[in-house]
C-alpha cells in the first residue's frame, strides 16, 4: 500500500508526465539527461508500481522549469533562507549553465547534428535540461539579489 506522501508525489510527478507529452517523451528526458530511459519504467513510476526516482523528477522539472516536486519537499522542512548561499557561487553556476545551454541549441543546429536544420528529439531534451538549469540558476541569483537589501 503506498503512503499518503509517496502518493502525493506520484501525482505530482505524473503531471509533470502529461504536461511533456506522455512517457515517451519523458523517456526521452531522462534518456538525454542519464543516458537511459524507457517509457516502461515512466509509466511505473506514474501508476506507483515503482518510486519516482529524484533522477526522473530532476530531469523532467528541469524541461518543464517547473518545479512541484521539490516544491513539496521543500515544504516538507520548510524553507531554507537563501541569504546564506555565496553570490559568487550563484554567478559562477549561471555563466556554466548559461554556457552550456547555448552550446545544446548550437550543437543541434551544427554539422554535428544528423539534421542541421531541425532539432532531433534528443536534441530537444538535451537542450530543454540545460535551458531549464540555466533558467533555474538565473532565477536563484536574481532571487539573491532582490533580497540583498536597499542598496
Amino acid at each position: 500500500m503506498m503512503s499518503g506522501e509517496s502518493n502525493v508525489f506520484r501525482v505530482k510527478f505524473k503531471g509533470l508526465v502529461e504536461e511533456i507529452g506522455g512517457v515517451h517523451p519523458a523517456a526521452a528526458i531522462l534518456e538525454e539527461a542519464y543516458g537511459v530511459g524507457h517509457a516502461g519504467t515512466v509509466s511505473k513510476m506514474c501508476n506507483g508500481s515503482m518510486a519516482v526516482t529524484v533522477e526522473a523528477m530532476y530531469a523532467l522539472e528541469n524541461a518543464l522549469l517547473r518545479y512541484p516536486l521539490t516544491e513539496y519537499l521543500a515544504d516538507r522542512i520548510g524553507r531554507r533562507d537563501s541569504s546564506s548561499i555565496d553570490t559568487m557561487s550563484l554567478v559562477a553556476a549561471v555563466s556554466r549553465e548559461s554556457g552550456e545551454a547555448v552550446e545544446s541549441v548550437l550543437s543541434a543546429f551544427s554539422s554535428a547534428s544528423v539534421d542541421p536544420e531541425n532539432m532531433t528529439n534528443k536534441e530537444r531534451a538535451r537542450a530543454l535540461k540545460e535551458v531549464g538549469e540555466a533558467v533555474a540558476a538565473f532565477s536563484k541569483l536574481h532571487e539573491k539579489i532582490k533580497g540583498a537589501g536597499n542598496g
